[in-house]
């Protein structure tokens, strides 16, 4: 009776009662009633990111003893929420459960299919996540001109650009991109269309392109803030920021993580959150704050471990000997980055692969071991000539130099530096070419040449990013 009061009472606005009719009809023993009003309640709930009482209202209709054709819908969106906060496993037990109650098309079981794959990804396990979505694409057959084909391309753009894998990256999602163009502009393919956008960027940025690279995210962020789509919004704002930064322009990305990591809290996006507080920490060590940056690191290696995300577990361990290696802690960051190695390995990882041979090659050299310097620098450099990155081909050669700086080798020192600084010199990466200039001018000087104008130029660079400490050691090193 309560129930029927409040229906006929408040019929046009019921939003606000939603638990309280559920409850009332499931005292009455209306199940049916009870569902409708706990799904919408879990809906509505989740539409404000209030996610434990979505979780709630779910668990609470499924709970019940009902016969409904949209079960499978409400494992889904449980499993959505699940995923969200980082409970990846409870998630993948929740899509499965969806796929169990029968979806009634195969683009609603290719959407769930999509959805446990997106999941792995999350976890690193990005072999399974490629083939399930090889062989959900193939149960799409004749129906490519669709919109959750165009979900499909876009989560295999992403995999490939998280393997290092960017030019099957840029095909993938150049094939979405094609179905996007070719159906009627709707929520939903805007939405799509902007996550390719993201992933294009996110791809050019790694490949060090990056005026590509924030012209494609900008496009992404323009569609997201017009659809109010806060979860993307937040992943968008943090990886411009990523780029800014590379580029240089720490003021701009850490102005963006702190937009992204606001969002993030709010909706209890526990990856996102994670993801900022790591590159809140790349900022402060790339500005010289060493022990600023362990705190962040250590802050989001303590939610990915949480949440079980192995590859932000491995971006840890490199981001944390990369800081101990300039802390002077040789043994923390040996141990950091020999476990970063191994599970970058395991994931496939050849991107961040390069970078932490790269910084195993220079702690290695600083304790005086040049034979395992040079054979980590040298795995480095066959690795971003694989993935052709030639960021971080220029940095790599500048290891090189110095490498070879310390078996006594003068000349083959200031050839990897020259063609260090070549290559730097056509990438966006301003920091890095700085430090090859310095390097460059150091050693010139050493041999007995002149080094002066690579040493003004390394000190420009470093004052044009407000980097002090380095640009007043290249002004030291001209006297």
């Amino acid at each position: 009776r309560m129930g029927e009061y409040l229906e006929q009472e408040y019929g046009g606005n019921l939003q606000e009662y939603y638990e309280l009719l559920a409850h009332h009809y499931s005292r009455s023993g209306d199940d049916e009633k009870s569902w409708d009003y706990l799904v919408k309640a879990g809906d509505d709930a989740r539409a404000k990111y209030a996610n434990e009482a979505a979780i709630a209202h779910y668990q609470h209709a499924l709970s019940l003893d009902v016969e409904r054709e949209d079960k499978y819908r409400v494992y889904e969106s449980l499993g959505d929420v699940y995923r969200l906060i980082g409970q990846y496993e409870q998630a993948l037990t929740s899509y499965r459960a969806a796929l169990d109650a029968r979806p009634p098309t195969p683009a609603h079981i290719a959407d769930i299919r999509r959805k446990i794959a997106k999941t792995w990804e999350l976890q690193g396990r990005y072999e399974e996540a490629m083939n399930y979505l090889d062989l959900t694409k193939a149960s799409l057959e004749g129906e490519h001109e669709t919109l959750e084909m165009a979900r499909i391309y876009s989560d295999m753009g992403w995999i490939a650009r998280r393997r290092g894998e960017y030019e099957e990256s840029l095909r993938l999602c150049a094939q979405g991109l094609e179905i996007v163009h070719r159906l009627p502009e709707t929520q939903d393919t805007r939405q799509v269309l902007a996550e390719l956008q993201h992933t294009l960027g996110t791809t050019y940025w790694r490949m060090g392109d990056y005026e590509r690279a924030i012209a494609h995210i900008q496009a992404c962020i323009e569609v997201r803030e017009s659809l109010g789509d806060l979860y993307g919004m937040s992943r968008s704002y943090n990886n411009l920021a990523v780029v800014y930064g590379s580029r240089g322009d720490f003021d701009l990305a850490a102005q963006y993580i702190r937009k992204s990591l606001e969002i993030g809290q709010r909706i209890g996006n526990a990856y996102g959150t994670a993801m900022c507080y790591a590159n809140l920490g790349v900022v402060d060590y790339t500005l010289g704050n060493y022990r600023r940056a362990v705190e962040h690191y250590e802050h989001s290696l303590a939610i990915r471990q949480e949440i079980g995300d192995t590859q932000g577990i491995a971006d840890l361990y490199n981001n944390l000997g990369e800081v101990h290696y300039a802390l002077g802690n040789h043994r923390e960051a040996i141990y950091y980055l020999q476990e970063a190695i191994r599970l970058f390995t395991e994931l496939g990882d050849k991107a961040t692969l390069v970078e932490a041979h790269k910084l195993l090659a220079e702690v290695e050299l600083e304790l005086g071991d040049i034979a395992h310097a040079r054979e980590h620098c040298t795995r480095s450099l066959a690795l971003a000539q694989e993935i052709a990155n030639q960021e971080y081909e220029g940095t790599i050669q500048r290891v090189l130099g110095l490498i070879s700086r310390a078996g006594g080798q003068d000349d083959e020192t200031i050839e990897h530096l020259r063609r260090s600084v070549e290559i730097l010199a056509t990438t966006g990466n301003r920091l890095e070419l700085g430090r090859s200039y310095y390097e460059l001018g150091l050693m010139l000087k050493k041999t007995g040449r002149d080094g002066q104008a690579e040493l003004e130029r390394a000190a420009q660079i470093f004052d044009e990013l407000g980097i002090e400490g380095e640009a007043e050691k290249a002004r030291a090193a001209m006297r």
